[in-house]
């Protein structure tokens, strides 16, 4: 049995602005994958999902679904579309957001409580190639890609899992001012009877496409000579660490969907996603929180140290204490931590800032990590984009001292990031706001897909362990290419 429901908005001039439409349903015959499968097609969608600590899937999953506005920006400029048109935005060097921040304000109204967190928000990507916006870090490689440096869609429609009452609410707020509320309630009841209907089949092309992954920019021992300059600056006292990455691309046949259910499958972790731009794709499963904000609580979650699981508990138990002994893994942590740390203090509240837990072993699907937990009271002046600018991207994915890391990256690496290392999440309406850190993640443009990792380096380095470090943190993403490629049921 399914409920419909219509919230006031709010009222404009003299008249009102259509409801929000609320749909409630069971949720016993359909999954997020299934659903999302039913109701987003060649415009694009996202789906947002969660595993508790990589062991089973946390309490909400979100499906956004078309039409979107859109947002991007390259370089110094954002250009937002919607159904009425575009505006292309000169931004400010000292409030680069500003324009998604008036347009979040704008669109969204005063929905009310309770709506899921990303309706009327933005939900997408910032590439790390966004720093330049907040940062002066040099630009000296080309964007062989094409795409924008960031990349959200704008949600009117959004279906929320609840995987604990085993229901799902469909939410729709009009797409346009002069919607009806007529329209609205029409389209919330649309959904509901594409859920009801059959799974729709997935196109598939020839497996031979298939090509194998190829290493991008770096010619043979060029990472170990990268690596080796790095070390060079540390010696020097340049630099403490400094995270340097490597890319493998090839082609593929398998659909964006058909990887995230393998990658879901292979590496549940807290942040997994389906990302679908239309022009490309994003299909991640990350284990790490960048930056969250809820209620005025600003939240980082550094993530440094690992271990793989073992075959057995005694064997975890001797894995946690050796990871908890070992001082390269011990000293690499607590940098990081003081790094998030300095991050929030530049924002919060004086004195607010703690570090609620400190090189927690937690274990995920495949591994164990050190976790740390900071927060802070986020001041009055600030806000969740402010935020974002003072902790991007994640000093894991840098090194400290972050800038002068940030100049070493685009000097070593033979590539822009593009996506890898930025931030993938959503923004609420009401300024909410959740980015994990844009790892573990396949990029997929035109049948070619990229995947991208990266290993931070020390002064006690040694090279070939770093190169076969990003191997390993890549090894799980062509596993799920693979898996996808042959069919996964």
């Amino acid at each position: 049995m399914s409920t419909l429901h219509s919230h006031d908005n709010r009222a404009v001039g003299a008249g009102l602005v259509p409801a929000c439409s609320l749909i409630e349903l069971p949720a016993d015959l359909d999954t997020p994958v299934s659903a999302y499968m039913k109701l987003c097609g060649a415009d694009g969608g996202f789906l947002l999902e969660s595993s508790e600590h990589g062991r089973g899937l946390g309490r909400y999953s979100f499906i956004g679904l078309p039409p979107f506005d859109r947002v991007e920006i390259r370089g110094r400029e954002m250009r937002i579309s919607t159904s009425t048109g575009e505006e292309l935005h000169q931004l400010d060097p000292n409030d680069p957001l500003a324009p998604l921040r008036r347009f979040i304000e704008q669109s969204s109204g005063s929905l009310p409580a309770g709506l899921p967190p990303m309706l009327g928000g933005a939900v997408g990507s910032f590439g790390y190639d966004c720093v330049r916006l907040f940062e002066r870090i040099p630009d000296s490689n080309a964007n062989e890609s094409g795409l924008a440096d960031a990349n959200f869609l704008v949600p009117r429609s959004v279906v929320e899992f609840d995987h604990l009452t085993r229901r799902m609410r469909i939410a729709v707020m009009p797409c346009a001012a002069d919607a009806t509320q007529a329209e609205v309630d029409a389209r919330a009841r649309h959904y509901r009877e594409v859920l009801r209907g059959p799974l729709p089949t997935e196109e598939t092309q020839p497996y031979s496409l298939s090509t194998p992954a190829q290493e991008c920019g770096y010619a043979d021992g060029q990472y170990i000579q990268a690596v080796e300059q790095a070390k060079e600056h540390i010696a020097a006292g340049d630099i403490f660490q400094v995270v340097l990455s490597r890319r493998l691309s090839g082609h593929t046949p398998a659909s964006a969907l058909s990887i995230y259910r393998a990658l879901r499958s292979v590496n549940p972790s807290p942040y997994m996603f389906l990302l679908d731009f239309g022009s490309f794709q994003l299909v991640g499963s990350s284990p790490e929180e960048l930056v969250s904000l809820d209620e005025g609580v600003a939240r980082v979650m550094p993530i440094a140290g690992t271990r793989p699981l073992a075959a057995d508990e005694a064997g975890n138990l001797a894995l946690e204490q050796e990871l908890l002994a070992d001082p390269k893994e011990r000293s690499e942590h607590l940098m990081l931590v003081d790094l998030g740390r300095n991050d929030l203090g530049r924002v919060c509240e004086y004195g607010s800032v703690n570090v609620d837990e400190l090189m927690e072993v937690r274990r995920y699907s495949h591994v164990m990590h050190l976790v740390s937990r900071v927060s802070g009271r986020l001041a009055k002046e600030q806000d969740c984009f402010k935020l974002l600018a003072s902790a991007f991207p994640a000093g894991t994915l840098s090194g400290a001292p972050k800038i002068r890391a940030m100049e070493l990256i685009d000097e070593l690496e033979p590539f822009r990031r593009g996506a890898y290392g930025g931030a993938v999440g959503y923004i609420g309406r009401d300024c909410r706001m959740d980015m994990c850190i844009a790892i573990r993640m396949v990029q997929l443009q035109q049948g070619r897909y990229t995947v991208q990792a990266g290993a931070g380096i020390v002064a006690d380095s040694v090279p070939q362990k770093e190169y076969e470090e990003c191997s390993a943190k890549m090894a799980a993403l062509l596993e799920a290419i693979r898996i996808a490629e042959e069919g996964i049921g």
